[in-house]
C-alpha cells in the first residue's frame, strides 16, 4: 500500500496521462485481473493468505472471527472504563501480566483500552500533527516516504499491534523526527544569523558617531 501510494503520490499526473491514453490497455489489465482472482479464489493457498478460510475452523471462530471478537471485547472495555484500564492491561506487554493477557487485535483499541478516550485523543492527536508537519516537507523524497509509510502503517494498526514492536516503531518516529526536528534546526541557525547581521548593523551608526 505504502509503495502503491508513493508511486501515485510522485508519478499521479504521469499515470493519468498514460491511462488516458492507453485506457484500453488498462481497462484489459483490470479485466485479466479480477478474472485471475476469480480463477483462484477457491484454491487453498489463496483462502490460506488471503481470506484466512481454508474450511470448518478447528476453534469456535477463525482468524477473521478473532479479530472481530476482540476488537468488540476492546471497544466494551472501553466503554466500562472511558478512562482506562492503565497501561499494560492490552496488547502484546499484557502477556505478562499477572491478571491475565489481552488483544484487541487493533492498536488503537488497544490505546483507549489502556489510556481512556483522553489518551486516545492525544495519540491521534500527536500523529495528525506529524502527519501535518511531513506533508509541508513533502518536497523532500524522505517526508514523501514517511507520508506513504504512515498509511501503510496505519492500515497494519487497525488489525495488528505494530506500533507494539519497537523496530518498527523506532525506524517511522525517529526519521520523522529527524525529518522535522532538522528543517526547524535550519530555521533557527538562519534566524539567529539574521539577528546577528541585524545587531552588527545597529552597533556601525553608533561607532561612527563616536
Amino acid at each position: 500500500m505504502s509503495l502503491f501510494l508513493l508511486v501515485v503520490w510522485q508519478y499521479g499526473r504521469l499515470a493519468l496521462l498514460l491511462i488516458r491514453r492507453f485506457w484500453p490497455v488498462a481497462v484489459v489489465v483490470a479485466l485479466l485481473s479480477l478474472g485471475g482472482l476469480a480463477y483462484v479464489r477457491n484454491t487453498y493457498a489463496f483462502k490460506s493468505y488471503v481470506t484466512h478460510s481454508t474450511g470448518a475452523p478447528k476453534a469456535e471462530l477463525d482468524s477473521n472471527g478473532f479479530h472481530i471478537e476482540f476488537a468488540k471485547r476492546g471497544l466494551n472495555g472501553i466503554a466500562d472504563q472511558p478512562f482506562g484500564h492503565g497501561p499494560g492491561t492490552a496488547g502484546l506487554a499484557s502477556i505478562q501480566n499477572p491478571d491475565g493477557s489481552f488483544l484487541t487485535e487493533n492498536y488503537y483499541i488497544q490505546i483507549g483500552y489502556e489510556v481512556g478516550i483522553p489518551g486516545l485523543l492525544l495519540f491521534i492527536a500527536i500523529n495528525v500533527l506529524m502527519y501535518v508537519k511531513l506533508l509541508a516537507k513533502r518536497a523532500s523524497p524522505l517526508a514523501l516516504t514517511l507520508l506513504c509509510a504512515f498509511w501503510g502503517y496505519f492500515v497494519m494498526n487497525m488489525l495488528f499491534h505494530s506500533w507494539s514492536n519497537e523496530a518498527v516503531a523506532a525506524q517511522w518516529w525517529l526519521l520523522a523526527g529527524l525529518m522535522i526536528g532538522a528543517g526547524a534546526t535550519v530555521k533557527n541557525v538562519a534566524s539567529n544569523k539574521n539577528r546577528g547581521r541585524q545587531k552588527q548593523q545597529a552597533k556601525k551608526p553608533s561607532v561612527s558617531a563616536s
